[in-house]
């Protein structure tokens, strides 16, 4: 078992443990009154926490299930071209002296600083939060993968379909445009930009609420403890390391160690342990669309243990647990192998998603040249529990679109992390990518028997031909089909030549009890032996009759026994039809089918 941990000293704990005591008093919904001014803080360059004026416009009572919104208007020099900025969410606002709320809400093109406050009292109930509030939902499995597994399954192969089956199932709740009341956006401070990566990571994002700014690192990462009160920037880190991405708020409460920002959720996950950092802002960058803190993580000071309706909390100088993500880039261009090293946020719906992301980045990091690459790629995951890695290997052909292919391995993961079975920890993640310039991939083009009249017990030949890209030249490849001797006579068996995807198709369509999982091993084992794309696949239906039985294929069963299973008192038992399978091994990335039939005769 492999982790990453951060290690802050126990001297620097205990120095700030009395610092930043919560003197300042509350303000009751019941007191608030529409024309009370006051002064909200917030930082707007560098890390100096700065007054801003508020006007209290009333409150909008049950604008949202189980929450009123303190309507106010916010102004200073700083907000006057942009307005409520991205980046503010949790700066804290006082009339009187108390703590009314923070700045949380927006609407969308707003020509003036209009915002909602979230009331501190709503803030300071996530301290003691109920069992379930803020909790995610658990995936609805029967929707994952319903009852037709087959074609399911194969997405898992197809890149393409994955992502047309996962974008049915949104992770978080999309964010709301036009005049509704919403969250502000929260940015996300990202290193290592990349156009084309980021294009494909924005839809993502936007349903979780953030929105990616493109930012460097900060050359000062010293982390500042004592800084971080009420107004000041605080971030969550998504991936740390040789690549940054960190999402940018503001503290709006601290009691001793113990923090409350946002104002809002971030992506609603209930408890979770993620990194905090301190944050420098460079700039405010005012826009009619999205004005936002240009900003970066000045260094980890703590752990983010909660996420939920009204606000992010957690701990300073309290040790967070991260995922190590290593990725080794062997590049096309130069034939050099890069290796970079990161840290995920722990999460059960983020760290798959980010492992894709850091793979995604790798590859944008290493190849300049895009076009049609061939791509080895081998991707091993550690989960708790399991003594080896979950492994999957295969060889893809590319035509400039290998960007969404490594996002798609962080989906997979997250396919199976939102398994039904049982809790999945992601331990560590390692991936290698090798990379070729050009293509090497071949088409089916034909296939030749050597007999089409088969005597039930012999063989038969069947020779493939196959036309690789650009060379022109057909190349041969043989395999000797044994006919069991316990085929009838005077039957037609096609004979199917196809590529990886084909072949799956047939397995699950031939046997489809099979590929329906009953435990997690059974889901990580199938997706582990997924048919490589540089083989050829010759698939031939026999008319043997069995049933699998809770996943167990029986084949070719006595009639009484067959009878007995195949009306049975309890479900887990499906019938099945039998089948040859052979399979070629080639240079090239596969790609077509064909067919032909035979027939069984007697001596």
């Amino acid at each position: 078992m492999v982790k990453s941990v951060l290690y802050l000293p126990f001297f620097l704990y205990f120095l700030f443990l009395g610092m930043g005591a919560a003197e300042t008093s509350v303000m009751p919904l019941e007191e608030v009154a529409k024309g009370m001014r006051g002064k909200g803080r917030s930082v707007f360059r560098g890390t100096k926490v700065e007054q801003f004026d508020v006007e209290i416009l009333g409150v909008l009572r049950d604008v949202m299930p189980r929450g009123s919104v303190i309507l106010a208007r916010v102004d200073t020099p700083n907000l006057r071209q942009g307005g409520v900025i991205s980046g503010m969410s949790g700066s804290p606002v006082y009339v009187q002296g108390r703590l009314l709320g923070a700045v949380s809400f927006g609407w969308r093109f707003a020509k003036e600083g209009l915002c909602g406050l979230t009331p501190i009292e709503d803030m300071l109930g996530m301290l003691t939060p109920t069992k379930s509030d803020g909790a995610v939902a658990e995936a609805n499995w029967e929707t994952m993968l319903p009852a037709r597994t087959t074609e399911d399954l194969s997405m898992l192969l197809l890149p393409q379909k994955v992502r047309e089956q996962l974008r049915r199932h949104e992770l978080f709740s999309l964010v709301s445009e036009g005049a509704n009341l919403r969250p502000i956006l929260t940015p996300v401070m990202v290193s290592c930009w990349d156009d084309t990566l980021m294009a494909k990571l924005h839809p993502w994002l936007a349903r979780c609420g953030m929105v990616p700014v493109q930012a460097g690192t900060v050359s000062d990462t010293t982390a500042s403890v004592r800084d971080l009160r009420p107004g000041a920037a605080v971030g969550v880190q998504l991936i740390g390391g040789d690549m940054s991405a960190v999402a940018i708020g503001t503290v709006t409460y601290r009691d001793g160690n113990r923090i409350l920002a946002f104002g809002h959720p971030f992506v609603n996950a209930g408890d979770v342990a993620m990194p905090m950092t301190s944050a420098y802002v460079h700039a405010i960058m005012p826009s009619q669309d999205f004005s936002f803190k240009l900003a970066g993580a000045t260094g980890v000071i703590g752990t983010v243990e909660f996420d939920r309706r009204y606000a992010v909390g957690g701990r300073l100088g309290v040790a967070c647990r991260t995922v190590p993500c290593e990725v080794s880039v062997r590049s096309a261009t130069t034939r050099k192998t890069h290796t970079y090293k990161y840290e995920l946020a722990s999460h059960r719906e983020l760290t798959p998603l980010l492992a894709g992301w850091a793979v995604a980045a790798s590859y944008a990091r290493t190849e300049r040249v895009v076009g049609q690459t061939m791509a080895d790629l081998r991707f091993e995951t550690w989960i708790a529990g399991r003594d080896k890695p979950f492994v999957l290997e295969n060889c893809f052909f590319d035509d400039g679109h290998l960007t969404q292919l490594l996002l798609q391995y962080g989906e997979l993961l997250h396919f199976i992390t939102r398994n039904p079975f049982a809790p999945l920890q992601i331990e560590r993640v390692r991936v290698v990518l090798d990379l070729e310039h050009g293509r090497r991939t071949a088409v089916i083009q034909e296939m030749q028997l050597s007999t089409r009249l088969v005597v039930p017990g012999q063989s038969v030949t069947v020779t493939v031909r196959l036309m690789p890209y650009e060379t022109g030249e057909v190349v041969e490849k043989r395999v000797t089909l044994n006919i069991p001797p316990t085929v009838p006579g005077g039957l037609r068996m096609p004979v199917v030549v196809c590529d990886a995807p084909t072949s799956l198709r047939l397995r699950m369509e031939s046997a489809p009890g099979a590929y329906r999982p009953r435990t997690l091993e059974e889901i990580l084992r199938w997706i582990e032996e997924l048919p490589r794309n540089t083989d050829v696949f010759v698939h031939v239906p026999v008319p043997e009759q069995g049933v699998t039985f809770r996943g167990t294929r029986l084949p070719d069963l006595p009639g009484s026994l067959l009878t007995v299973l195949g009306e049975p008192n309890e479900t887990g038992a499906e019938p099945m039809r039998g089948a040859l399978v052979e399979r070629l091994h080639s240079d090239w990335v596969v790609m077509g089918a064909t067919a032909l039939t035979i027939f069984t005769t007697k001596e």
